[in-house]
């Protein structure tokens, strides 16, 4: 019988009013320096989701570890450690709509479940590492 390793990766999603595009968000998983784009700021964390999963799923099927991507810049982390030490953060459940409309950032962590097998001298059937599961675990935001 193989033995299995599991471990979850928390991964951060920090979703910003985009700059150029008035009314539109930009979803950036910090970890694995992913960026994409939505009309909304929730369909930014999911769009956030589905990119994480297709930049996994990818890395896997070309022989890459989809966790050896370059990280975000800086200023991204800069700014979700100012949103993490907001005091006066908010979860996105308890805004209303307008509220929603005038949040500075948002961020949320990932559950990435990583399931490698056991180092054998037996040939493995399993890719060395496969996707398991994306669970949304926590949201925080920052209002204007």
């Amino acid at each position: 019988m193989l033995g299995l390793v599991k471990r979850d990766r928390l991964l951060w999603v920090l979703v910003t009013p985009a700059e150029e595009l008035p009314g539109s968000w930009i979803a950036r998983v910090l970890d694995l320096g992913l960026t994409t784009q939505a009309d909304s700021l929730e369909e930014a964390f999911e769009m956030a989701q589905d990119a994480l999963q297709m930049a996994i799923v990818s890395d896997l099927e070309d022989g890459l570890d989809p966790f050896e991507r370059k990280r975000a810049a800086p200023e991204y982390w800069a700014m979700l450690d100012k949103l993490l030490s907001n005091p006066n953060r908010s979860r996105l459940d308890d805004l209303s709509p307008e509220q929603k409309n005038r949040v500075l950032a948002a961020a949320a962590q990932v559950a990435v479940s990583e399931v490698k097998p056991l180092r054998s001298s037996v040939p493995m059937m399993l890719e060395p590492w496969q996707f398991a599961q994306l669970e949304k675990l926590r949201e925080s935001c920052l209002p204007s």
